[in-house]
């Protein structure tokens, strides 16, 4: 997905506890990390793994305009963010 994403133009940015320069320039291990302003989080983690995601993001210095879990990601803990 990221790729086809890329060849479309978009920029993305890995955030990934694991994928440490996963895609160039940098992957970062935590959204706090990010220092520019993002227009989706793209979550591709276990449901079990969202809640966490969800607070990152609203503590995040630029909010994104989407926070999109992938089909079959639920957590009724995101959604109370």
């Amino acid at each position: 997905m990221p790729k086809f994403l890329i060849r479309k133009g978009y920029l993305i940015v890995p955030v990934n506890l694991n994928a440490e320069g996963m895609l160039k320039p940098r992957s970062y291990k935590s959204l706090l990390e990010l220092d520019e302003e993002v227009d989706i989080i793209d979550v591709f983690r276990p449901s079990d793994q969202a809640s966490w995601i969800a607070e990152q993001a609203l503590r995040m210095r630029f909010k994104p305009k989407v926070f999109w879990m992938q089909e079959g990601i639920y957590s009724r803990e995101a959604l109370s963010f």
